[in-house]
């Protein structure tokens, strides 16, 4: 075999495993993506029946036989009894809620935060919002859990998500960041035309309205680039968020319904972008 025949076969031998890797990059599901199906599908079969003034589940038994569970009100903890009778399925609200009030993260009765939220593009990419529930990090970011709902094959379901929210200095524009896998990586660098990636952030302008500093801040601010800012806090390293600036008002929504685990990270990115 002559060298121009042996660079001839590397080369097609060369396509065909970049064409087989390009195929199982898009075409196969992420980590991720596997999970927020599992999720998903585990809402879909769920059968029973959200209480936004409870902020617990019923089942359709329980509630043809009027059984009520009066909720917590302000800065009142759960009791352990409590959260073991009534949220045995799954009892990450109360156990995130009585976490944030013993820390001193108290329930505040001001509606502007939800208010504002149900302005922004990431509310207006769901259906509704059923239930709110807002804690004062400091003074000037909230944390919230928010019961978002969305609609499958014609039906109605929902989740509750953590929605974070601080104030900027000044008017920043409006824009989006959403964190970016590999394989959307791929689609938008054959598509440039929807959006820009960032060092892995899907970056979309609303409006043609951004501010191109505080988007570097932003990215900055959060975990992936923590080798470079040694002020940035642990906790968040596993924690994936979608983010929104709008004026002077900034907003992060968790990637996935919120679970108990990822409470640190979430107060920890709050902390970081309160800064900026």
């Amino acid at each position: 075999m002559d060298l121009y025949t042996f660079f001839v076969w590397a080369l097609i031998l060369a396509l065909v495993v970049l064409g087989v890797w390009f195929l199982y990059t898009v075409f196969i599901p992420t980590k991720e993506e596997k999970e927020h199906r599992r999720i998903q599908k585990e809402s879909l079969e769920d059968d029973r029946v959200y209480d936004p003034e409870t902020g617990r589940f019923f089942t359709l038994e329980e509630l043809e036989n009027d059984e009520r569970f009066e909720a917590t009100k302000g800065n009142d903890l759960y009791t352990e009894e409590e959260i073991e009778k009534v949220f045995s399925y799954d009892a990450s609200f109360p156990l995130i809620h009585n976490f944030l009030i013993e820390n001193g993260y108290l329930t505040t009765n001001d509606d502007e935060t939800l208010s504002r939220f149900k302005e922004t593009a990431m509310a207006n990419s769901y259906d509704g919002i059923r239930f709110a529930r807002t804690y004062a990090i400091s003074s000037k970011s909230a944390l919230s859990l928010m019961e978002l709902e969305y609609k499958v094959n014609g039906s109605y379901h929902s989740d509750l998500y953590f929605i974070g929210n601080t104030s900027l200095k000044e008017g920043r524009g409006h824009f989006l960041l959403e964190p970016v896998s590999i394989k959307e990586g791929l689609l938008r660098f054959i598509d440039t035309t929807k959006s820009k990636i960032i060092d892995g952030w899907n970056l979309v302008p609303v409006n043609n309205e951004l501010d191109g500093v505080i988007v570097d801040d932003i990215i900055m601010a959060l975990p992936k680039n923590k080798w470079l800012n040694d002020q940035l806090v642990d906790e968040s390293e596993n924690v994936k968020v979608a983010i929104e600036v709008k004026e002077n008002q900034l907003y992060f929504k968790s990637s996935s319904p919120i679970k108990e685990e990822e409470l640190d990270g979430m107060i920890s990115i709050l902390r970081n972008l309160e800064k900026l």
